[in-house]
């Protein structure tokens, strides 16, 4: 068993996942208590963007929340998963699809943990946004694996303008999901968390076990001299 080496890196981003989940798991009980802080939040934040709703920018929310349809990004992710796979990185296309889906049980058992009801009437639960999860996890691994094909003066150019994107983009989803009263405020700081958090985790996963897979061929030529020599 190949154990994953706690670089400062490494440690980095596991303190990092730590704060994000203890981030989430503290907003989630004061949304489940009903505290009158989140509540005045939400109904400053929400009361905002309700003041900005006009024809004109019905069209952009609707796109960008389509941009975070959970089938739509589904579909992308089987085509980059066997894109990755033909390019002969199957445990990085692996790694996407798997955590993807995962996503989705993620998501419904956090909303049936906190019960809380859409700003508007709507089928299921408003805690976290699940659109926020899964745009922040498929288009956080999707840079993930643009960053590991760049060489690192490449990198190191346009590593804070596509941040920067990513980042970007993830807010007009969050402003699309409370424009269309699909949610309140912290329902999209926690969907972010959550799945910045799984985007981190994965990451971590597939390092580990492409490393495994680095170990058992490195082993395999060993051990084809060793029966040889025997």
């Amino acid at each position: 068993m190949i154990a994953i080496k706690l670089t400062k890196k490494t440690a980095a981003t596991v303190s990092l996942i730590l704060l994000l989940l203890l981030y989430f798991c503290l907003l989630a009980i004061a949304v489940k208590a009903k505290l009158p802080l989140v509540t005045q939040f939400d109904s400053t934040i929400n009361a905002f963007i309700y003041s900005g709703i006009c024809d004109a920018l019905d069209p952009l929310a609707k796109f960008l929340t389509h941009l975070a349809d959970y089938r739509f990004l589904l579909y992308l992710t089987v085509f980059f998963a066997v894109l990755l796979a033909v390019f002969k990185q199957p445990v990085s296309g692996a790694v996407f699809f798997l955590f993807y889906t995962a996503s989705r049980e993620l998501r419904t058992m956090t909303k049936d943990f906190v019960g809380r009801t859409r700003p508007k009437e709507g089928d299921g639960y408003s805690f976290p946004s699940g659109h926020m999860m899964y745009a922040s996890f498929f288009y956080g691994y999707l840079l993930y694996i643009l960053f590991r094909s760049l060489k690192k003066e490449t990198q190191k150019k346009w590593k804070k303008p596509l941040l920067a994107c990513y980042f970007l983009l993830l807010a007009g989803i969050g402003w699309s999901r409370i424009y269309l009263k699909d949610h309140f405020a912290t329902d999209i700081l926690g969907g972010t968390a959550l799945g910045l958090a799984w985007l981190l985790i994965a990451i971590l996963v597939t390092e580990w076990l492409e490393k495994k897979a680095q170990h058992r061929k490195a082993a395999d030529p060993q051990k084809s001299m060793n029966a040889k020599r025997a």
